[in-house]
């Protein structure tokens, strides 16, 4: 039989970009260090920014002030758990621009 496990949320540290950096080439927003339950992609700066998990395409185009919010347990279909990995490397491409592009998530822990 097999034990349910209680699972608690817990905040990761936001992973940030300052746009003024980002050239043609990818650069690294930072390295997913948890299991993601929830994961906000927020561009909050002033130009359009590609992000993805490799440097060989652009996942997605966020435009200047927009979002999104990824609930990975609710889209996780057919699968018992649906998430990125531990150790992911985020990229982000795009022309220089004013203000950051972040990457925000909330991750299980088991209760103690």
């Amino acid at each position: 039989m097999t034990q349910i496990k209680s699972r608690q949320a817990d905040m990761a540290e936001e992973l940030t970009i300052d746009t003024a950096t980002i050239s043609g080439t990818p650069s690294v927003i930072g390295v997913l260090a948890e299991n993601p339950v929830m994961i906000v992609f927020d561009n909050q700066s002033t130009t359009s920014v590609g992000i993805s998990n490799s440097t060989d395409f652009v996942w997605r185009t966020f435009p200047p002030g927009e979002g999104i919010i990824l609930d990975m347990v609710a889209n996780k279909g057919l699968a018992d758990t649906f998430t990125f990995k531990v150790g992911t490397t985020i990229y982000a491409t795009g022309t220089a621009g004013v203000g950051n592009f972040s990457v925000s998530f909330i991750f299980a822990t088991v209760a103690p």
